[in-house]
């Protein structure tokens, strides 16, 4: 949707959270910093830990008119959102715009924002000040909860392979500097040779998790992988969901050796596997909602969290959409 600067929408003030450290941005944030002044009327505030991040969102306050542009990768868009959705504070939801400038980009990347930071700036800046050009896109948030600990809000939740795959880049990738889709890229040819290779490291290993989806079936299995997301796009371009079910929160989750698994890959990773079945150990399906039993580490938007099956299920649902700005690609 393209909206204008006569549409009720289009907002009335903007302010920026800037991360300076995240992966993009810390190489080139004075030009960054320079772009944002061109932002009519902006407020800019940077960033760099979560207790800054809390301190700025609490003495902000926008209203659902106003815009708030965050200026960083996945990590730091759901620090952002966590902080808005749990704050008692936001009486209404401001429009989002993102800017990606971190080491991964999924949630920008799949409502737009595409392209080197500076670009992408440079685009929102522009239509900003001409008040014209810019697309409405809406997606809806996980709301993660488990008794005896903190809500989680963010855009996707990955466990097993995910996770530990996760836990390699923090390791072995990030530190070299290599960003964006092409550590990504990395990542899953490590994960992936090693399942080929049958290597027995903790690493490739399956998880127990006992899965109960909104049409009550319960998958109880050695799983490889779990993940659940609002996106549409997911990195390097993969739409890994085939299911049924009117629910926002796309679900995939594979059994360990499953049946033609290597046969069955280019399908899941190209939303094709509409063939595939739960009894041969392939899961998909568009959730409401979602309980989760396991003892294992999950990742949200790349952020590490725990699941102890002793504090009961753990509970994904979807908030209300929320509006993103986009600038609108020339």
């Amino acid at each position: 949707m393209l909206i204008t600067a006569t549409d009720n929408l289009y907002p009335h003030k903007t302010a920026v959270i800037l991360n300076p450290y995240s992966g993009q941005v810390r190489r080139r944030v004075d030009k960054i910093r320079q772009l944002c002044t061109g932002i009519p009327g902006v407020i800019i505030h940077e960033a760099s830990s979560l207790t800054d991040l809390d301190q700025i969102v609490s003495e902000v306050k926008l209203q659902e008119r106003d815009h708030l542009v965050v200026i960083g990768g996945d990590g730091t868009v759901q620090a952002v959102l966590n902080r808005l959705l749990s704050g008692p504070e936001w009486r209404s939801f401001p429009l989002l715009s993102i800017v990606p400038g971190g080491t991964t980009n999924m949630t920008a990347t799949d409502i737009g924002s595409c392209g080197r930071a500076e670009k992408n700036l440079q685009r929102l800046v522009s239509s900003l000040q001409s008040a014209s050009g810019v697309n409405l896109i809406t997606r809806p948030v996980l709301h993660i909860q488990q008794d005896n600990q903190t809500d989680v809000y963010g855009m996707f939740f990955g466990a097993g392979i995910i996770a530990r795959g996760a836990r390699f880049f923090h390791k072995h990738i990030k530190k070299s500097g290599l960003l964006g889709e092409s550590a990504s890229a990395l990542v899953m040819l490590h994960l992936l040779t090693g399942l080929l290779s049958g290597r027995n490291s903790e690493e490739f290993q399956a998880s127990h998790i006992r899965l109960q989806d909104d049409n009550r079936l319960v998958w109880e299995q050695r799983s490889l992988l779990m993940f659940a997301s609002t996106l549409d796009r997911l990195l390097l371009g993969m739409r890994p969901y085939w299911g049924a079910g009117q629910g926002q929160i796309h679900t995939t989750i594979l059994r360990d050796k499953a049946v033609h698994f290597w046969r069955a890959l280019p399908k899941i990773l190209c939303r094709k596997g509409g063939l595939l079945t739960v009894e041969n150990g392939y899961y998909s399906r568009n959730n409401t909602t979602l309980e989760l039993l396991m003892d294992e580490d999950y990742i949200v938007d790349g952020e590490f969290f725990h699941c102890d099956s002793q504090n009961g299920p753990l509970r994904i649902s979807a908030t209300r959409p929320i509006k993103f700005l986009v600038a609108h690609a020339p």
